[in-house]
């Protein structure tokens, strides 16, 4: 049977319609939170882009995470500040940016690559889903200038400066209801390899854990600090 034209494309749209996303389909909702280290100090917040020329405030902390900021149809995130020129124009300025991944709930680790924010900003997103960071998992970023390994619990680690890894260690102990993890650091020092920090943890498999090595700005001596957070589920 021969059908008219007319006829063949109202069933060509009939066919295609439930397979044709709706426009809330198609927008992307992202909850984000922020952390920087070392601290940021600049007097002007750091802003995020929105998208079609909007911008919010942010906070970025370096010893907790920050609020939970909601951005919706976009696909990267960029940070950067908003300037008012004589006239009254404003222009947002970008310091840094990326691809978000692909994950309703992220955390963004801001890293400065100079003294000031406006030298520019490197953005590493991770992924709160079952893969990604979540609890029982340690995020150790090496802010230092020297190689550092490792072992946490049964991970063992090698960390090239301003690089970062993310384990699940396994507790080296129980007592009882409590669980430990044995951490040992170890730095390299041209061909010599040097103990730098050893220690006990409590372990907790609800904990996501963020722990930054890094050269103190005043001594010069190797620190650590550590950030402990709950997420919510």
């Amino acid at each position: 049977m021969n059908l008219p034209k007319h006829a063949i494309s109202s069933l060509l749209i009939a066919l295609l319609l439930p397979v044709i996303p709706s426009a809330a389909q198609e927008e992307r909702q992202v909850k984000l939170q922020f952390v920087t280290f070392p601290a940021y100090s600049g007097e002007k917040p750091l802003e995020l882009y929105s998208g079609e020329g909007e911008s919010i405030p942010i906070e970025l902390p370096s010893t907790a995470l920050s609020r939970v900021y909601t951005l919706k149809g976009v696909s990267s995130c960029i940070l950067g500040q908003t300037e008012t020129d004589d006239e009254g124009n404003s222009k947002f300025t970008k310091f840094g940016g990326g691809p978000l991944l692909n994950s309703d709930e992220q955390v963004i680790l801001v890293l400065r690559k100079g003294g000031d924010a406006s030298e520019g900003l490197t953005l590493i997103p991770f992924s709160n889903d079952a893969s990604g960071f979540t609890g029982g998992r340690y995020l150790m970023m090496n802010a230092s200038t020297v190689d550092i390994a490792g072992q946490l619990g049964t991970d063992k680690f090698l960390i090239s400066p301003n690089k970062h890894t993310l384990l699940a260690p396994k507790p080296s102990r129980a007592e009882g209801d409590r669980k430990y993890l044995n951490i040992k650091i170890f730095f390299r020092k041209g061909d010599t390899t040097q103990n730098f920090y050893s220690n006990i943890w409590r372990y907790s498999d609800r904990a996501r854990n963020m722990v930054f090595i890094y050269h103190d700005p005043h001594t010069k001596q190797l620190r650590t600090q550590t950030i402990r957070n709950y997420p919510e589920r």
